[in-house]
């Protein structure tokens, strides 16, 4: 009811906003466009000729600013681009670092594209290339275009690169990484890789990582099978409760079965017996707590002591039949003269656990519903709100 209620608020607010928001056909046949950034939009409107209805689907696009307009927009851009382009550089007469060039701007309909006067030393991406041995400068043009539909329009601009300061241990990593690079190439028709020995006077030494999985599929080993353990201990205890469940479900009949043999005069070892084929004669084949009687049964018959058999029989059963089974040992062992009360007591409540269950049981189905049904509401809106979506736009 409550959901129902809440759909119809949003549906009808949906609706209102729709038939309400400001009309894009004026009455003065005017149609307004967006202004730059505001993005397109589409409307469909009806004209009228002789009396006969024409449809049309229009495709606004947003304002274009004329020639004067976006060349004032891309100079005021391209001075907005000398904080930008440096990145960590300290200025564009000293670079040492890659520099940014970026294809958009926010606030300008410009795209950027970038070319670069050398692209050994500065690519067209921002990228600087320098040799660490090199310890010259050099100018390189970078060139701007803004780019706007039909409009273009360049910029020029002078990037000095400069040799960077390297600690010494920094340059001879670099300067290392340029003699494999160069062993590498040097040796492209010969079929052994001489690697350099010395940087600097400085001797280098080279060792094989061993590029065995071997650890990392122990470590694998070991995770899966801790998790199939561990998954299989969670089924184990998964289905123990299950049995126990189905297990306790039958207790109320077990008990009252038990109270009705033993008010006849018979032993609670008969009664057991007397069970085992009101079981067998039922056709449950499947009935979980037949084995358990069986079992019960036949250590009567090898002679184990009737208490440790109806301790047994409780421990394997549940909680429910533990309780039950230690009242049958009791009064067992100290007379039996208020036995009878005791279980007419014990059936009654087993039949209210019942229903406290079979209660349980429901409002856990009903939760479980809850996520299906939240989906099907889900389904609903969607389905509303398309329709009015689409009569929105």
């Amino acid at each position: 009811m409550i959901m129902t209620f809440l759909l119809g608020i949003i549906l009808t607010g949906v609706v209102f906003y729709s038939d309400s928001r400001e009309k894009l056909l004026k009455d003065d046949n005017r149609i307004i466009r967006n202004e730059l950034g505001e993005g397109d939009y589409s409307v469909r409107i009806n004209g009228n000729l002789d009396g006969e209805n024409i449809e049309y689907d229009l495709h606004i696009d947003e304002r274009i600013p004329d020639e004067y307009e976006l060349g004032s927009m891309a100079k005021e851009a391209d001075r907005l681009l000398d904080h930008i382009i440096p990145g960590n550089n300290p200025s564009l007469d000293a670079v040492t670092e890659d520099l940014v060039f970026p294809v958009k701007i926010n606030g300008y309909p410009f795209t950027l594209r970038w070319t670069s006067s050398d692209e050994d030393r500065i690519t067209h991406t921002g990228k600087v290339i320098r040799d660490p041995e090199d310890d010259l400068m050099y100018e390189v043009l970078i060139e701007t275009v803004f780019v706007y539909r039909d409009f273009r329009q360049s910029f020029i601009r002078t990037v000095r690169s400069v040799p960077p300061v390297y600690e010494d241990s920094k340059l001879r990593l670099l300067k290392l990484d340029k003699s494999i690079d160069e062993a590498l190439d040097e040796s492209k028709n010969s079929s052994v890789i001489v690697l350099p020995s010395t940087v600097d006077g400085q001797t280098v030494t080279y060792s094989e990582k061993n590029g065995s999985n071997g650890t990392l599929m122990l470590i694998l080993t070991f995770v899966l099978t801790a998790a199939i353990g561990l998954a299989v201990s969670f089924d184990e205890q998964r289905n123990r409760k299950k049995r126990l469940m189905r297990i306790e479900s039958s207790y109320p009949g077990f008990v009252e079965k038990m109270k009705l043999y033993m008010i006849s005069g018979m032993t609670a070892k008969n009664s057991l017996f007397a069970i085992k084929e009101d079981l067998k004669r039922s056709g449950k084949k499947n009935e979980l707590l037949l084995p358990e009687i069986e079992k019960a049964c036949n250590r009567y018959v090898n002679g184990v002591s009737e208490d440790k058999i109806l301790t047994d029989l409780g421990n394997a059963c549940g909680e429910a039949y533990r309780k039950f089974c230690f009242l049958l040992v009791v009064n067992l062992k100290q007379g039996n003269d208020k036995l009878m009360a005791l279980m007419d007591e014990e059936v009654s409540k087993a039949f209210a656990m019942r229903k406290e269950k079979a209660k349980s049981r429901g409002e856990e189905a009903s939760v479980k519903l809850l996520f299906p049904m939240l989906i099907m509401l889900l389904i609903v809106l969607v389905l509303i709100m398309i329709p009015a979506y689409m009569k929105f736009s």
